[in-house]
């Protein structure tokens, strides 16, 4: 149970997830959600039907909250062509889902690979497939990513670090403003 959470645009990656999932053959029960709506989805509707695979790709559209969805998937993937550092992967660390993800910087921010969860490069869906195949082969290797993750988010992206890292940072500027002032 594959989950996409974002726009449905080209610059995400929704193509490439497609394509990466059609690599399992029409038999496989590899089942994908994308939550979202955007540009690409009529493109990404014919996809998934000129690949035989509207039976395993689901469009659910906007949803206000993806917790519901990240606690029934097995991997959520964010294959994106240009990213900042994505919500939707610490809220997968939180939820202790692993997450492949493409080798963008703000997405090594959060991804150590093989750590922490699987980088792919941009635009190689089948290093999308093989990622998959790997998360979905091994999940002893798959709980571990998540594990590894939730203690990631949990230590450097809690709301008391962000408040304290904050707080420092405000300290730091009124001290440098109080010095330039005097």
């Amino acid at each position: 149970r594959v989950l996409y959470a974002g726009r449905l645009c080209r610059s995400k990656g929704v193509l490439d997830l497609i394509r990466a999932l059609g690599q399992f053959g029409i038999d496989e029960l590899v089942s994908l959600k994308l939550l979202g709506s955007g540009p690409a989805r009529t493109e990404a509707e014919a996809l998934s039907s000129n690949l035989g695979l509207t039976h395993r790709v689901n469009f659910i559209g906007a949803v206000p909250d993806i917790t519901p969805f990240l606690r029934e998937s097995n991997v959520l993937v964010l294959p994106s062509y240009a990213e900042g550092i994505p919500r939707v992967v610490m809220e997968a660390f939180a939820a202790g889902v692993p997450v492949i993800g493409t080798a963008l910087p703000g997405i090594r921010e959060l991804i150590e690979h093989e750590l922490s969860g699987l980088l792919v490069p941009i635009a190689d869906p089948l290093a999308l497939a093989s990622a998959l195949q790997r998360i979905r082969e091994n999940p002893g290797f798959a709980f571990h990513l998540a594990q590894r993750a939730r203690l990631l988010v949990c230590e450097k992206f809690s709301a008391q670090r962000m408040a304290h890292d904050f707080e420092n940072e405000y300290r730091s500027l009124c001290q440098q403003g109080e010095q330039k002032l005097s």
